[in-house]
């Protein structure tokens, strides 16, 4: 997954996009002035299926195909965050676990998975990107219809 904030996303914003990335072993792209067709175009050059959009309290999830492109139908509210003490590098996504798991499994794009060690936990608004047992971030979260417009 390609990981990149709205158009005119705060320093916060960026940073916990940033961070976000790299606990869960994804590409983060700085927007910059890029559109979100040159997003779409870059994500597919590093063959990724799935570009979340990062805003001030939500994430968007858009679905890349070789054809083109669209919203996916659920929006991540984020809540609260917070990252573990344990410094993330050279991680994979190897689980989705919870309740909530195979939902997310599908925001973020993955059909397969290749040895990670990485778990994925959702379930009861919270979300846990955990390594080792151990916290890389924790999300509070509620999962919305997109509204279209």
């Amino acid at each position: 997954m390609l990981v990149s904030t709205d158009r005119h996303s705060s320093r916060e914003t960026r940073d916990f996009a940033r961070m976000f990335s790299l606990s869960a072993g994804f590409f983060y792209r700085a927007r910059g002035k890029k559109t979100i067709e040159g997003l779409v175009s870059e994500a597919r050059k590093k063959g990724e299926s799935t570009l979340a959009l990062f805003s001030f309290s939500e994430i968007s999830f858009i679905s890349i195909s070789i054809s083109g492109w669209e919203w996916k139908n659920k929006i991540l509210k984020v809540l609260r965050y917070s990252f573990g003490k344990e410094k993330p590098k050279g991680s994979e996504i190897g689980s989705f676990e919870g309740k909530d798991g195979k939902e997310f499994q599908s925001l973020f794009g993955f059909d397969d998975f290749y040895g990670g060690n990485i778990v994925v936990f959702a379930e009861d608004g919270k979300l846990k990107i955990m390594k080792k047992e151990k916290n890389l971030l924790e999300i509070e979260y509620t999962l919305q219809e997109k509204v279209e417009g």
